[in-house]
């Protein structure tokens, strides 16, 4: 059972580590984008061809992206993309309006007046991890991870203020 097990958690780290889609092997200075480029001239063609709209809107947000996949679902388009190395999850209904973006970046890229404010609301904690950055419509709320020695958080940041969204203890060892 332990081999078993040992043997899909190698397949899965192996295979997490050569996706095209993570963020370190999609930067602006890795071979990744280039290969990507045609895929992404096609894609954009097609969109811009297809469905105006949404085609506008979207270079228009975001005009660094690099498309991936553009699908078809029941509830409208969903698009993938890299936006400086960052993953980018957009979907639009079926008449092409804007519904949602999930960006994913590291906390790194985290606004310092964002980190300090945190870590002012938050005293003992440090921001770690992947902030994420949703937008449904209008409304904005950014998830940010942050840890001190005996918990973890993942704390919401809307307009509406900051709450924790999740709390965990960390396990003693």
């Amino acid at each position: 059972m332990k081999k078993i097990f040992f043997q899909r958690l190698i397949i899965a780290g192996t295979a997490l580590m050569l996706n095209t889609l993570a963020p370190a092997q999609t930067s602006h200075t890795t071979p990744f984008v280039i290969a990507d480029a045609g895929n992404h001239s096609v894609l954009i063609a097609d969109l811009k061809a297809k469905d105006t709209k949404i085609f506008n809107h979207f270079t228009k947000a975001w005009p660094e992206a690099i498309l991936h996949s553009v699908s078809n679902e029941k509830d409208g388009k969903h698009i993938n993309a890299t936006t400086r190395g960052n993953i980018l999850r957009t979907r639009y209904d079926n008449k092409g309006r804007f519904q949602s973006a999930v960006l994913s970046y590291p906390c790194s890229d985290l606004s310092e007046k964002i980190a300090d404010q945190l870590e002012q609301y938050f005293p003992g904690f440090t921001v770690f991890g992947t902030v994420i950055d949703v937008t449904v419509r209008e409304k904005k709320a950014l998830l940010v991870t942050m840890e001190n020695r005996t918990t973890w958080k993942r704390v919401r940041i809307t307009d509406d203020g900051i709450d924790v969204y999740e709390e965990y203890v960390k396990s003693k060892q």
